[in-house]
C-alpha cells in the first residue's frame, strides 16, 4: 500500500515539473516575439540635386537618411552650393557669375543715312575670310561692311586667289575720280567682274568695304560720297 502512495506522489511531482518547463519555454518565446527592435541604426548621407526656383541654378543639398524617414531638405540660396564630402563634412562654396566678370564686347551699329542693318553675309566677305563688325544695306542694292578701327587685311588674299588690287592713295587722284576718303582700294576678281564693284575705303580712321552694282556705280558716286561726308 505504501509503495502505491509513493508512486502517485512521484508521478504528481514529475507532472508539475513538466508543466513548469513547458510554461517557461512558452514565456521565453513570447518575450522574443514582442521584444522591441533596436533603435540604433547607421546614419548615411547622400547628395540630391534640386533645381532652384528661378530655373537658373542647380543646387546640391544634403539629405540625411535614417532608414525610416528622411529629414526635411534645406534649399540653399541661389548663389551658394552646399555639398557633402565622403567624410560627412559640409562646406559652402560661392558661385561666381562668369558672364558678369567677362562681358562680351558690344558693337555699336552706326547706320548711314537711308540704310538698315543686313543680317546676312556677302560673297566677297566669305572670300576674304574676315568678318566685319556689321553690314548695312540700302534700297539701291548697295552694301556697306564696317570693320571699324581694326582695319582689313585683304591684298595678299586677293592676290593668292588670282585677283589684283588697285589703290588710290593721293587726294588728287581720289577727287579726280569723284570719290572720297583717305585711301580707296578696288578689288578686282573674275568672280565679281561685270556684277559688282568692290572697294575698300579708309576714312576718318575707319575701314569700310563697299559692294556696289556695276551698272549703277558711276551714277552712284555722288550719292555714296554724301553718306560718308
Amino acid at each position: 500500500m505504501l509503495d502505491e502512495k509513493k508512486i502517485v506522489t512521484w508521478a504528481l511531482v514529475l507532472l508539475f515539473l513538466a508543466l513548469s518547463i513547458v510554461y517557461s519555454l512558452t514565456y521565453v518565446r513570447k518575450a522574443e516575439v514582442f521584444k522591441t527592435p533596436s533603435t540604433t541604426s547607421e546614419t548615411s548621407f547622400e547628395q540630391t540635386e534640386i533645381q532652384s526656383w528661378d530655373g537658373d541654378e542647380i543646387l546640391v543639398i544634403e539629405t540625411e537618411d535614417t532608414g525610416t524617414q528622411a529629414t526635411s531638405q534645406e534649399l540653399l540660396p541661389v548663389n551658394q552650393i552646399r555639398w557633402d564630402t565622403l567624410s560627412n563634412t559640409s562646406q559652402t562654396v560661392e558661385v561666381t557669375d562668369l558672364a558678369s566678370t567677362n562681358p562680351e564686347p558690344s558693337v555699336v551699329v552706326q547706320l548711314l543715312p537711308g540704310t538698315t542693318q543686313y543680317q546676312g553675309s556677302l560673297d566677297i566677305i566669305d572670300v576674304l575670310g574676315v568678318t566685319p563688325d556689321y553690314i548695312l544695306q540700302d534700297s539701291r542694292g548697295n552694301y556697306f561692311a564696317s570693320y571699324g578701327t581694326r582695319g582689313l587685311e585683304f591684298v595678299r588674299t586677293v592676290q593668292q586667289l588670282g585677283g589684283n588690287v588697285y589703290a588710290m592713295v593721293t587726294e588728287s587722284e581720289i577727287l579726280k575720280n569723284e570719290l572720297f576718303g583717305d585711301k580707296v582700294s578696288f578689288i578686282n576678281m573674275t568672280a565679281f567682274k561685270d556684277k559688282w564693284v568692290i572697294m575698300v575705303i579708309e576714312i576718318g580712321g575707319k575701314t569700310w568695304l563697299l559692294q556696289v552694282p556695276t551698272g549703277s556705280y558711276h551714277s552712284s558716286k555722288a550719292y555714296l560720297k554724301s553718306l560718308f561726308t
